[in-house]
């Protein structure tokens, strides 16, 4: 239980998880299994899977973004269910650089677009 309350804990996360989903396939043993990711940050995501997976095995993931299909490869950090749903958080390993400064700049992007749909809401417009 305390493990699972550490995780929720958007204080001890690097940076802020935001809500956004995206297709991901994940390339595991000759199959394709079709997914999405539900919320992201800058080092991960929490993906929506019934699939089960142990804790620290790696996983191979095409991750469809509005402009291009990335490549990665990342390690479950948590397995079971949230109120988002059954799947796993994951993190991503630096294997690619340029995988890399994609991802970093998608959610950058992500964040101001979502800082300034807050500020606009909170100013009433």
């Amino acid at each position: 239980m305390a493990a699972r309350r550490l995780l929720s804990d958007a204080r001890m996360r690097r940076t802020e998880r935001l809500p956004f989903e995206l297709y991901i396939t994940w390339h595991r043993e000759g199959r394709e299994i079709v997914c999405r990711a539900v919320d992201l940050n800058a080092h991960g995501m929490f993906v929506r899977t019934d699939e089960p997976i142990a804790p620290d095995s790696e996983l191979q993931l095409a991750v469809q973004l509005p402009d291009r299909v990335l490549e990665l490869i990342v390690a479950a950090r948590f397995v079971g269910t949230t109120a988002r749903g059954r799947g796993v958080g994951v993190e991503r390993l630096v294997f690619d650089e340029l995988a890399d400064r994609h991802w970093l700049a998608f959610y950058e992007a992500l964040y101001a677009e979502q800082a300034r749909q807050r500020r606009s809401a909170a100013m009433g417009a």
